[in-house]
C-alpha cells in the first residue's frame, strides 16, 4: 500500500466522522423537540463493497484486488423508536400510540409525515401544526364553522364538539418499516410511499410524544467520535510528513 492510498483512507474516515458529529449535533440540539426522531449514520467499508462487486460480476480472485480503501458513507437512517408520552392536559396536544403519522399538507398540498402533536388553530379556525401547516382532516363541518373552545378528539381520530362530530384525523401508516426520510423541520417522507389509515395505532389526547433521542448516549457517541475524528488527523499529518521526507530525497 502507498502513501497515497493511506491518505484517501483517513480521508474517507474524516468524511465519515464528520458526518456523524453533525447527525449527534442535530440530535443533541433537537434533543426537546416534540415528536423529533434521531437521525443514525451508517457506513460501509469499501474494500467489502469492491470484494463483493468484483467478485459476483467479474468473477476475479480477491487476492488480486488492492488492500482497503477505506469506508463510504451510507444514507442516514432515521431511528424511528418511540420516544416518552407526556401528558399536557391541552386538548389540542395530540399524540399517536403506535407506526401511524400526523398529516400535514404542505404549501404545494403534498403530504408530510409528522408525530409532532402541538397543535393549534389559526385565525380561520383551521387546525394547524406549529410551522403553520394545516392538519390533514376529513371536515364534516367546515373548520371555519367549528365552535370556539375545546374540542374532543376520540383515540381513533374523531373530533367533536359536545354531540355534534365535525370531522375525522386523517393518519397515515409508512408501507415499510423503516423507511422514513428526513425532509427538515421535523417533517418526514416514507421510501416505498405510505397509506391513509391508522392500522392499530390510537390517538391520546392531552399528550405529547417527546424526542426519542438519549442525551447521554448521544454526548458519549460525541467524545468519541471527536477522539477517532482526531486521531484521524493525526494519520493525516504523520503520513504527510512522510511523503515530505521522501520528497527530499530527490532533492
Amino acid at each position: 500500500m502507498n502513501l497515497n492510498s493511506i491518505l484517501s483512507i483517513n480521508r474517507t474516515g474524516l468524511n465519515g466522522l464528520q458526518d456523524n458529529l453533525d447527525n449527534i449535533s442535530h440530535n443533541i440540539a433537537n434533543s426537546s423537540t416534540v415528536g423529533y426522531k434521531g437521525m443514525v449514520s451508517s457506513f460501509n467499508e469499501l474494500m467489502n463493497n469492491n470484494l463483493t462487486e468484483n467478485d459476483l460480476s467479474l468473477g476475479q480472485n480477491a487476492g488480486a484486488l488492492a488492500s482497503s480503501s477505506g469506508i463510504n458513507v451510507g444514507s442516514n437512517m432515521i431511528d424511528d423508536r418511540v420516544g416518552e408520552y407526556e401528558n399536557t392536559g391541552r386538548s389540542l396536544d395530540l399524540a399517536i400510540k403506535g407506526n401511524a403519522f400526523f398529516g400535514l399538507q404542505g404549501p404545494n398540498g403534498q403530504i408530510y409525515l409528522t408525530k409532532a402533536g402541538d397543535f393549534h388553530r389559526d385565525e380561520t379556525g383551521a387546525l394547524v401544526a406549529s410551522n403553520g401547516y394545516r392538519v390533514a382532516v376529513n371536515a364534516q363541518v367546515p373548520q371555519q364553522n367549528w365552535p370556539a373552545g375545546d374540542l374532543k378528539i376520540s383515540p381513533n381520530g374523531q373530533i367533536s364538539a359536545g354531540q355534534q362530530v365535525l370531522g375525522q384525523l386523517q393518519l397515515y401508516t409508512p408501507n415499510n418499516e423503516h423507511s422514513l426520510v428526513s425532509v427538515g423541520a421535523n417533517l418526514y417522507q416514507a421510501r416505498g410511499g405510505f397509506t391513509l389509515g391508522a392500522g392499530n395505532s390510537t390517538v391520546m389526547q392531552g399528550t405529547l410524544e417527546s424526542a426519542n433521542v438519549d442525551l447521554a448516549q448521544e454526548m458519549t457517541n460525541m467524545i468519541s467520535t471527536q477522539r477517532s475524528y482526531q486521531l484521524n488527523s493525526r494519520a493525516v499529518s504523520a503520513t504527510d510528513e512522510m511523503m515530505e521526507s521522501i520528497n527530499h530525497f530527490t532533492d
